[in-house]
């Protein structure tokens, strides 16, 4: 199996840090719920307020393009970041 990893970070505007707590705390649960997912981890950055990192693992690169198609991501993406946020990511394959 080769496990899929993915490295995020978002960022909220000023002012939208509780509305994007909130929202990303939405994904984490139904992205945990999904098929496929290993872990989903999401952290606050310490001393950032705003700054999240989002640690997913996933069994296969498959089932992340999966999740990336589910209602509750593409809600994410195209209604919640274009107006409150930002989001950056890194794709990873496990080897050790």
């Amino acid at each position: 199996m080769t496990v899929f990893v993915v490295v995020a970070e978002v960022e909220a505007g000023d002012g939208h840090e509780e509305t994007m707590a909130a929202e990303l705390d939405v994904l984490a649960k139904a992205s945990r719920a999904e098929a496929g997912c290993v872990q989903y981890s999401l952290c606050e950055e310490e001393g950032a307020l705003g700054t999240w990192l989002i640690y997913e693992v996933w069994q296969s690169e498959m089932h992340w393009r999966q999740h990336l198609e589910t209602d509750v991501f593409r809600a994410f993406k195209f209604d919640v970041l274009p107006s409150i946020g930002r989001l950056s990511a890194r794709k990873f394959r496990l080897v050790r």
